[in-house]
């Protein structure tokens, strides 16, 4: 949903250059990062080793997906135990996985079952349009779950965190072109208000 207008901005200014997207699940993008097949990776965070770079993109809250006019529409807050108490679409893998251990205590130490575990987050949102429960993703996915006529509201109790980064071989050097490329993404990115007002808030203490 973020790198069709990024890459189309991008090659506007830049004609000239030509921007290959290699979509895959997101477990995928490092390894593909380390086999040479791209020049950097997006994707979110994962142990990545020494042999790879990482700069954080996004750093961004999970939202409740789910149809208009659902139970959670009438809540002036939508909780993760309120969420969970309908089918529940997930993604795969280590989401599902970390999910479970961040909500761990919120749900008062029921397990996050869900219905259904998909591979893309467009095959979930097909599903909650279709009816068949609610999902959670992240706020960058807006348009897309705009695009599906669904509802995106802020998960409270607890408000989690999720980061999106770059990462690229730390033996290797960027081309021009893929340097500018990554440039302008972080730029594009950094101009978007809708990232700006969910940006995690600081924190610090005061000696």
């Amino acid at each position: 949903t973020l790198l069709p207008e990024v890459i189309a901005a991008y090659l506007g200014e830049h004609p000239g250059v030509r921007v290959r997207l290699a979509d895959c699940d997101v477990e995928g993008v490092l390894t593909r990062v380390e086999a040479g097949e791209a020049d950097f990776g997006i994707g979110p965070e994962r142990p990545a080793g020494t042999e790879m770079n990482a700069q954080l993109l996004l750093d961004l809250p999970f939202v409740a997906v789910f149809q208009p006019a659902h139970a959670l529409d009438a809540l002036k807050r939508v909780r993760w135990i309120d969420l969970v108490e309908h089918p529940l679409i997930a993604l795969q893998g280590q989401f599902t996985e970390r999910l479970s251990i961040d909500l761990h205590v919120a749900l008062h130490e029921q397990a996050l079952q869900p219905t259904n575990e998909v591979a893309f987050m467009t095959t979930a949102l097909s599903m909650v349009s279709a009816g068949l429960g609610v999902t959670a993703c992240l706020p960058y996915a807006g348009s897309l779950v705009r695009a599906f006529g669904l509802r995106m509201e802020l998960l409270h109790e607890p408000v989690l965190w999720r980061k999106v980064l770059v990462y690229e071989r730390a033996t290797s050097t960027l081309s021009p072109a893929a340097q500018s490329f990554k440039e302008f993404l972080f730029a594009h990115v950094a101009a978007q208000p809708d990232y700006a007002e969910r940006r995690r808030p600081a924190s610090f203490v005061r000696g």
